[in-house]
């Protein structure tokens, strides 16, 4: 098991410290000023990887359940994080960045395997 989240570095600032893929370090970044900074850091890397994903079942769509649309029915999904990451259901229409956004938060920390 591998803990991911953001540590304060000896050297001052703070890095989102985990594997290799999701190392702040490993993308180049400079220590950031607080741990929400860094936190924010690994948001914004994993919407710009977010994956879609395709489901056996349908579910309902979490943006259009909110925004007065009602039930409406999907099989697809978005997936930040990796293997225990979020994941959101959204129709075709709602399956973007923008929308994930909405429904996702930065992360904490985690144990990933």
């Amino acid at each position: 098991m591998q803990h991911e989240c953001a540590r304060e570095l000896k050297t001052g600032g703070w890095h989102w410290v985990g594997s290799h893929t999701t190392d702040c370090r490993g993308r180049g970044c400079e220590p950031h000023d607080t741990k929400e900074e860094a936190q924010n850091c690994q948001y914004e890397h994993e919407l710009s990887g977010a994956r879609e994903m395709t489901w056996n079942s349908a579910h309902p769509c979490a943006e259009c359940l909110v925004n007065g649309k009602g039930k409406i029915w999907t099989d697809k999904s978005l997936q930040l994080g990796g293997y225990m990451g979020q994941i959101v259901h959204l129709c075709d229409d709602c399956r973007t960045i923008d929308v994930l956004r909405k429904h996702t938060e930065p992360p904490i920390d985690r144990w990933v395997s």
